[in-house]
């Protein structure tokens, strides 16, 4: 029991020697390094060589505005109210085609307003009201409902008396 008793004080001596050689002198794992120095970027030149011209575009050459023969982009345009059409060649918009060539395709109701979208075989829109005139044939609108539009078209039968027709455009199912 003596023998194991010296040789553990033995190997705990020798680990507390550090192996032998200087303390100063480990290298170890757990020895402390000098902080790292940063590094510092190598410019050479002078500062103006780094920075890149910016290109600048002339000004562009002042025009003034000349509003004549331009509308006014403040107003609706003038086919959406239906005493502002203009006519082609003596024929308003509406009146180009039959009146079952038209689709109607909306109403907007309101506080005393009543109005009915149309749309021509183009597909072009147009807002209507009561009295439009509409078709080849000269009909114009007589009442606008929930959800049909009432024409009345002029005619004259086969004895020559002057008669009106009563047509009726619906707003298709597949829009409701």
């Amino acid at each position: 029991m003596n023998f194991i008793k010296l040789a553990i004080t033995g190997f705990v001596l020798w680990g507390l020697s550090g192996c032998g050689g200087n303390p100063s002198e480990n290298k170890g794992p757990l020895s402390k390094s000098p902080p790292p120095q940063p590094i510092k970027p190598v410019v050479q030149g002078p500062p103006s060589a780094y920075i890149k011209p910016v290109e600048v575009s002339p000004a562009p050459q002042e025009h003034p505005f000349n509003p004549e023969g331009k509308p006014d982009p403040f107003q609706p345009p003038a086919e959406e109210l239906t005493g502002g059409l203009k006519r082609k060649g003596g024929v308003l918009p509406l009146e180009q085609f039959e009146v079952s060539d038209y689709q109607l395709v909306g109403i907007v109701r309101g506080p005393g307003l009543k109005k009915a979208v149309i749309q021509d075989l183009t597909g072009k829109g147009f807002f209507v009201v009561v009295g439009t005139r509409i078709g080849k044939g000269g009909g114009s609108i007589t009442r606008i409902t929930e959800k049909e539009v009432l024409i009345e078209e002029p005619y004259y039968d086969l004895t020559g008396r002057k008669k009106n027709r009563k047509i009726s455009l619906k707003i298709p199912d597949s829009f409701l």
